[in-house]
């Protein structure tokens, strides 16, 4: 699994702020909920986007881990309640000009097993087989709650597949990618290249002035058959000292074990009373067989 993070314009268009958090598990506990990602778009008068979108995707990403011994699902629908309520208390202290023009993507995954919800106007999509789907239906958006504060509603969920491919876009990336065709190019969706879709960007820089967001890609494609032959290439020829060699080495400790036994009971006067009796009489059976 790989994850590809494009930030177009950072700064580019005054009072947008946006940024993406990928938090991956820290310990046993952890790995019991997978992985967490945020991405984050606001708009806001003053400097304070950037710290509002940090603030949220830490609150959310602690209150998450702390339900280790809950079901994935269960412990992020639990942790986007306390969410909700971190907002309206951050509401209350500040001015809410910007909830309206909020938009937050949060996903999950742990062994291809994805949760994911949203809110605002970022776009979520599945590329399959070279085929694109929109994750956004799965999610029904209603109108945020005000009072309580209800920003995160419903969670969505599915299985991914090896190869599968997750896009995340903010609304002016999805509105460009869209209007450029790139979601067309549905050959370059068998695997992600980044270095295609920094080109892709990079030639469209004159289009892209007035432009800024996120593109996120989250990529479960295995190796490429490039990387697979030349392992196979580097592999060893058969070697028979190579394949003798740990039953050598067993049978050197097996040796070792057997001297010291020896000793052991050679250090022992009983047990050397008992080896010289029986000596004496192999003796005494060979001479009467010679005479």
């Amino acid at each position: 699994m790989k994850i590809f993070q494009f930030f177009i314009n950072p700064g580019g268009t005054f009072g947008t702020f946006f940024d993406c958090f990928c938090f991956e598990p820290k310990n046993i506990y952890e790995r019991k909920l997978g992985s967490l990602y945020i991405i984050g778009e606001i708009k806001t008068m003053g400097s304070k986007g950037k710290e509002i979108l940090k603030d949220l995707a830490f609150f959310l990403k602690e209150r998450f881990y702390k339900k280790a011994g809950l079901k994935e699902e269960k412990a992020l629908e639990e942790a986007l309640k306390e969410t909700n309520s971190f907002l309206e208390k951050k509401l209350r202290e500040e001015n809410s000009g910007w909830l309206g023009t909020f938009s937050l993507a949060v996903i999950n995954l742990k062994n291809f097993r994805l949760r994911f919800t949203k809110v605002g106007n970022i776009k979520i999509q599945l590329i399959r087989g070279g085929k694109l789907y929109d994750l956004d239906k799965k999610i029904k958006m209603g109108e945020i709650q005000l009072y309580p504060l209800r920003i995160f509603g419903k969670i969505a969920f599915g299985k991914l597949l090896r190869d599968d491919l997750i896009f995340v876009q903010t609304k002016k990336i999805f509105n460009f990618l869209r209007k450029e065709g790139f979601f067309e190019r549905k050959k370059d969706f068998l695997f992600f290249d980044e270095r295609k879709t920094k080109k892709f960007f990079e030639e469209r820089k004159e289009n892209l002035k007035n432009v800024s967001g996120i593109f996120f890609v989250l990529s479960l494609t295995k190796e490429q058959k490039e990387q697979r032959s030349k392992i196979e290439s580097e592999k060893k020829e058969f070697s028979l000292k190579e394949a003798l060699l740990p039953l050598l080495e067993k049978g050197k400790i097996l040796k070792k074990e057997i001297e010291k036994q020896i000793n052991e009971l050679l250090s022992n006067e009983k047990w050397r009373l008992i080896l010289t009796f029986i000596f004496v009489l192999l003796l005494g059976f060979l001479f009467s067989r010679l005479f």
